[in-house]
């Protein structure tokens, strides 16, 4: 890019800034602004320096809500962006903190905890009670992040669920778990189309299905990535019992974002459900399962087969900053 059209953007993007973010404070030379703007054009205007990607998080079905609140911090200049936090507003009394970035050249220096503390004023000023941030225990950055959420006054880190990441899922084919993992009958499986699509919705409304399944594991989520030939609707008789519902997040990384078996309808079905889609892959090699962290059986039951060697294990955690009212 040419350092013309570099400084064109930049303009740009300050001339954004200037007729709609609101002056927050001033500290030395930091300058605190914020806006509340239309979720598409927060997207595009911060996609580049987002972390997790809020272009990532919005392709996956993440965000909720049709706008976003963005703190940032400029210099006196107004010429550079030195660090911005996105913010959903889930209802009039939660926030959740989706994406958090200092710029590499301006880290080290506090500049982090002062945005923190930045963006803590401004949900005093919305009379927000909770500000809630969800991170993977993978990321590089980890250890810096509880540390910068530990000096100002977050809570300590809850665990919601946990990944397995198998980065080749053929070293599982020979192994002892998947060579036996049937189904008995009557159990069956449909795969994922238009009539067992039909069936799994017309399940979930009955009256008896109302509260049995976790938000988290609802299987209709992000229906654009479904993989459909290994998203499987597991069957007895002419009923549905739970489902393995697959995403394909890159060309070769499939996860399995959602698998439930009604307990009253089944048990001890997990590991058979999930080797039948291991063995219907034909797209990648690398598969990711989520695991919830009350479902125990199932927690133990994937560290009991998966062998180690060929399994990465990391965790989604959620920490909170209570907002002290004003």
């Amino acid at each position: 890019m040419s350092k013309e059209l570099q400084d064109k953007q930049i303009s740009k993007f300050f001339d954004i800034i200037y007729r709609n973010f609101k002056f927050l404070k001033e500290e030395g030379d930091v300058f605190y602004h914020f806006w509340y703007g239309d979720k598409k054009q927060v997207i595009r205007m911060f996609q580049g320096m987002s972390f997790p990607s809020i272009k990532d998080q919005e392709a996956m079905g993440k965000i909720k809500t049709d706008k976003l609140l963005v703190v940032c911090a400029t210099n006196r200049e107004k010429e550079m962006v030195y660090g911005a936090g996105i913010i959903s507003l889930e209802s009039k009394d939660v926030a959740h903190l989706l994406s958090f970035v200092i710029h590499p050249e301006h880290r080290n220096n506090n500049l982090g905890k002062d945005l923190i503390r930045a963006i803590e004023e401004v949900m005093k000023l919305l009379n927000l009670a909770l500000l809630k941030t969800k991170f993977r225990t993978y990321w590089k950055s980890n250890e810096h992040w509880n540390k910068l959420l530990d000096k100002t006054g977050w809570t300590a880190p809850q665990t919601l669920i946990y990944y397995f990441t198998i980065p080749d899922i053929k070293t599982q084919f020979d192994t002892q778990w998947f060579k036996y993992a049937k189904l008995p009958e009557p159990f069956y499986i449909e795969e994922w189309g238009r009539e067992s699509l039909k069936k799994l919705k017309d399940t979930l409304a009955l009256p008896e299905w109302q509260g049995m399944v976790p938000e988290s594991l609802n299987p209709i989520q992000m229906p654009k990535k479904i993989l459909p030939h290994v998203s499987l609707i597991l069957m007895k008789g002419n009923e549905v019992a739970g489902w393995l519902i697959c995403h394909l997040l890159e060309e070769d990384i499939v996860q399995a974002t959602s698998m439930y078996i009604n307990p009253k309808m089944g048990k001890g079905l997990g590991m058979a459900l999930i080797a039948e889609g291991s063995k219907r892959r034909k797209l990648g090699v690398q598969v990711i399962f989520m695991v919830e962290k009350h479902n125990h059986k199932m927690l133990n039951m994937v560290r009991k087969h998966f062998d180690r060697k060929s399994t990465n294990e990391y965790e989604l955690q959620s920490r909170s900053l209570v907002i002290e009212k004003r």
